[in-house]
């Protein structure tokens, strides 16, 4: 697990508008990681609502890549974050689903052992 005192991250809150499997994928000039959480994100007990985590969704690309069975009447967190720490940097995700997933930016996620980011987002649906 690599959300730490010392990594930045940004976290969205996820919400589909129908049942499916969903692929999130990082697109950033940086190297990124990603976790997704379900109902709620507490970066003191990172563990406790994780269900899925990627680094490099290939051996030669930076970018994580998130596949996963979504309920459209659940919420969900994709927490963004990088590899290494110290590391900021504008990162956009593309969404493939067979609805849309409403991405809305959680602000305001304080704990002593994280930081909170100001990014550049960009939602892209294919």
């Amino acid at each position: 697990m690599i959300l730490s005192r010392n990594h930045y991250y940004e976290a969205l809150q996820i919400n589909v508008t129908e049942t499916g499997n969903y692929t999130f994928i990082s697109v950033s000039p940086i190297d990124t990681y990603g976790y997704l959480f379900i109902n709620d994100f507490d970066p003191t007990l990172v563990c406790k609502t994780l269900i899925a985590e990627n680094d490099d969704a290939k051996d030669d690309n930076l970018q994580f890549q998130i596949q996963y069975y979504l309920q459209s009447s659940i919420m969900y967190i994709l927490v963004v974050t990088t590899y290494f720490s110290n590391t900021t940097g504008k990162f956009s995700i593309v969404v493939e689903g067979p609805g849309n997933a409403n991405i809305v930016r959680i602000e305001n996620i304080q704990s002593s052992n994280s930081k909170l980011i100001n990014t550049h987002i960009s939602i892209l649906k294919f």
